[in-house]
């Protein structure tokens, strides 16, 4: 009974972490979401083999960079 207590908790605490991150940006820096908010804005997107590195993100350098979208 005490395994299905805890197994229930580990769910109730990722079900609330989620939320805040996904719903709220909990943990995200302001600077980075005012980044995030203006390039989003501006249209800006990635063409495809254009490279990461010319623009300043704020991401850290050691993220997973996901491929660029394919304008159609």
């Amino acid at each position: 009974m005490l395994s299905v207590v805890g197994v229930a908790g580990i769910v109730w605490v990722g079900c609330i972490g989620g939320k805040m991150m996904f719903e709220h940006a909990a943990g995200i820096p302001t600077k980075t979401l005012e980044t995030e908010v203006q390039n989003r804005e501006a249209g800006h997107e990635h063409e495809p083999g254009e490279e990461e590195e010319e623009h300043e993100h704020g991401a850290p350098d050691d993220s997973a960079k996901a491929p660029a979208p394919h304008k159609h």
